[in-house]
């Protein structure tokens, strides 16, 4: 059977953020109808190359049409720029006839298409699907009345092979170290727990976006800051952890606590976006976002019986397979992506 090709379009590379692991992701996978191909149009906030990325991404877009008939572009949205950015390459792809499927991303897509509806909806329907990660998503896009199909899919990760590591006493956390991600609220609950539990340590590994929590972060017991590091280097703190922490106060599906329970953590996490779906009482804990004494408990109930913890770890693992892997996801991707055509 000849295979489709796929052209993904957004934030792509080794970059924080999920956006950017979602297309990693993809690129790695093994579909049976689909092969997969990625070009950057932006690196993220503050990338002054942007312009020149846009130019690449515009031209590669034609060539891409050119080279055959079985094509589909995947472009990958948040909020914000993204709109005008990507989405003035939806409008090429729709005026070259590339049939175009939109992944919509983003924690705060919903405020933004409240405050922008002619916007969204312009981009959105130039698309012959649309693809969001949450209900909220998909419950703004229906106010917008498009007449494309809106269908709700799962961000998925490939199952990494298990390997016996010794974990360490680690919490880790993951992607933007700033007010969105809950990293004030994580540090006011690690500096009681830092003095109950002496032998754990709190790494924090991404970009710091709340310049106030840098001289809290020195300050603070076995508290590091490691900076934006390779994702080869983060899978490896995830095997040696115990535990993975996401205080956020938006989300979608993040990323992060896909990867880290399939690397066998258990997982901490805010009652926001998809999270719900992902964290149970057999694979970690579940808060409300902005509750400190809530997220001291959480953590403290983990790092006080690592057995226990060790054990919601495998569950968490178990769960990713069945329901968020490459194997159980991909198929249906495979289709979505398909019916464009």
């Amino acid at each position: 059977m000849k295979l489709t090709r796929v052209l993904h379009v957004g934030v792509v590379g080794d970059l924080p953020g999920g956006m950017a692991q979602v297309v990693n992701e993809y690129l790695t996978w093994h579909f049976r109808a689909t092969t997969h191909q990625a070009v950057a149009s932006t690196h993220g906030r503050h990338d002054l190359l942007a312009p020149a990325r846009w130019l690449r991404a515009a031209l590669r877009l034609v060539a891409f049409r050119l080279s055959g008939r079985r094509r589909v572009l995947a472009v990958h949205l948040s909020q914000g720029g993204s709109f005008i950015r990507e989405g003035s390459l939806v409008a090429l792809a729709r005026a070259i006839r590339l049939p175009v499927a939109i992944h919509v991303h983003g924690s705060s897509f919903v405020g933004f298409s409240e405050r922008h509806p002619k916007l969204v909806r312009t981009v959105l329907s130039k698309a012959r699907i649309v693809l969001p990660l949450s209900d909220a998503t998909q419950q703004a896009i229906a106010h917008l009345c498009l007449s494309v199909p809106v269908i709700r899919i799962r961000n998925g990760v490939a199952l990494p092979a298990y390997q016996a590591a010794t974990r360490n006493k680690r919490i880790l956390m993951a992607g933007e170290i700033g007010y969105r991600k809950g990293a004030d609220v994580l540090l006011q609950a690690w500096e009681p727990l830092s003095e109950a539990y002496p032998d754990w340590e709190l790494v924090l590994a991404g970009p710091l976006t709340m310049a106030t929590l840098q001289p809290r972060i020195e300050e603070l017991p076995r508290v590091t800051w490691l900076g934006p590091i390779h994702h080869d280097d983060l899978m490896n703190l995830m095997r040696t952890s115990y535990i993975a922490v996401l205080p956020s106060r938006n989300e979608a599906l993040p990323m992060f606590l896909l990867e880290a329970m399939s690397h066998g953590c258990a997982a901490v996490g805010t009652n926001v976006g998809q999270v719900a779906d992902l964290i149970s009482p057999s694979t970690g804990r579940l808060i409300e976002p902005d509750d400190v004494l809530a997220l001291k408990e959480a953590l403290n109930q983990l790092m006080h019986d690592v057995p226990e913890t060790i054990r919601h770890g495998e569950r968490a693992r178990t769960i990713i397979e069945a329901t968020y892997s490459s194997s159980a996801i991909g198929e249906e991707l495979d289709r979505l992506w398909l019916s464009v055509l």
